[in-house]
């Protein structure tokens, strides 16, 4: 069954497509029509209310919780960290990687930190050299100057340089990944660009 969140605007259309059909062949609108579809979603949201009762439906305690971009940082690298409270190893850790194709997620010791020097997510391996960054947007926050860049430089360009074999490094194994809380926002033109000046901290790896 769905929620009322998702009921309210089926409603509203409904509502809407009486009132523009009627205005289509100049009839003014029609009381009882809209007064039927609003006695549909009172019995479907009767019928939530009855199940609720008996399956907890519409609870939820998430939604009267407000999750700061930290906190929700913190929730995600602990599903992701094999050491995590949630006590299934290494479970959710290889299912992200595969969903990101990262090749041999199994080989290694990876290392799952949590806004650690300015990255809010960094999962990263020795051997085979890999690095995942998560840059946490969950709260709309605007991108500081060169962010990606400066993560992206300090964090894969170093350590592939490091690396004895840097030609054979597989790029699917280095990503940066933006977690946008809506499909309409994303990451600004100016914070994938190198700065003009670099700064010091970033210079060394």
């Amino acid at each position: 069954m769905r929620s009322s969140r998702e009921i309210l605007p089926d409603l509203l259309r409904q509502i809407l497509d009486v009132f523009s059909q009627r205005r289509r062949i100049g009839l003014m609108p029609d009381v009882a029509s809209v007064e039927s579809v609003l006695s549909s979603w009172t019995q479907q949201r009767r019928a939530q209310f009855e199940e609720n009762q008996t399956t907890s439906l519409l609870f939820n305690p998430l939604q009267k919780m407000t999750i700061k971009e930290v906190d929700h940082s913190t929730m995600i690298g602990d599903f992701l960290n094999p050491l995590g409270s949630h006590g299934q190893g290494s479970l959710f850790l290889y299912a992200f990687l595969r969903i990101r194709g990262v090749p041999n997620p199994e080989k290694g010791t990876w290392v799952i930190t949590v806004e650690k020097g300015r990255v809010d997510i960094l999962l990263k391996r020795e051997c085979p050299r890999s690095v995942i960054i998560i840059e946490n947007k969950a709260n709309y926050a605007i991108d500081q100057p060169n962010q990606m860049w400066r993560y992206w430089f300090r964090e894969i360009h170093n350590f592939r340089l490091n690396s004895f074999s840097a030609d054979s490094l597989d790029e699917t194994s280095f990503q940066i990944i933006f977690l946008s809380p809506s499909d309409s926002y994303a990451y600004s033109e100016q914070s994938c660009q190198a700065p003009e000046k670099m700064p010091l901290m970033d210079v060394k790896p």
